[in-house]
């Protein structure tokens, strides 16, 4: 059974590493600087929007996955694993034990993660709802060009329609550059 995830957040470096000011400003047709924080803060915020939709993490983060329980297989619930990084458990002791990759396997199959224990048998579990921790990459090492370009039409319309907001926010065209990448739970 899971019991937590945590992912790492991703930060507004990793974000304007992907789209600039500049670039921004460069999609939006803008030349002046007394928008900047403004800009900024759309291009944060479609990124997001982004994230949400796709359901995954864009940008290269870690995520840990906690479980109290001794298993044979698990999937985890996180999207877009690109690697199992490390699997540990905490023992009676309060000492963390770090599993050799040697006894586990682990599949990805379209971004999920699958772990089976080969012959591991844990005899001194602690008793906590984060007993057993597995970290794992997530995100993509390379943002799909249609991933980048939906961002850059999000933030673009957040620009544009700003003072015009009916409802949710919805733009099609970014949907559809995304689909493929997207998902769905």
């Amino acid at each position: 059974m899971i019991t937590a995830v945590n992912i790492t957040p991703v930060t507004q470096a990793q974000i304007l590493t992907i789209m600039s000011l500049d670039n921004a400003k460069f999609q939006l047709k803008i030349d002046h600087d007394y928008e900047d924080d403004l800009i900024t803060s759309y291009v944060e915020a479609a990124f997001s929007q982004a994230e949400d939709y796709l359901g995954s993490s864009i940008v290269e983060t870690y995520a840990e996955v906690f479980t109290n329980k001794q298993f044979t297989s698990i999937t985890l619930p996180v999207y877009n694993v690109t690697a199992v990084n490390q699997v540990s458990y905490t023992n009676t002791n309060d000492a963390n034990i770090i599993i050799p990759a040697s006894d586990y396997t682990f599949v990805i199959d379209q971004g999920n993660v699958t772990i089976e224990y080969t012959g591991l048998d844990i005899t001194d579990l602690k008793a906590d709802s984060k007993a057993i921790k597995i970290t794992v990459t997530t995100g993509f090492n390379k943002i799909p060009v249609s991933i980048i370009q939906a961002i850059k039409l999000i933030m673009s319309d957040m620009y544009e329609y700003r003072s015009n907001r009916l409802g949710n926010f919805a733009n099609s065209v970014a949907a559809n550059l995304m689909r493929k990448y997207k998902q769905f739970v």
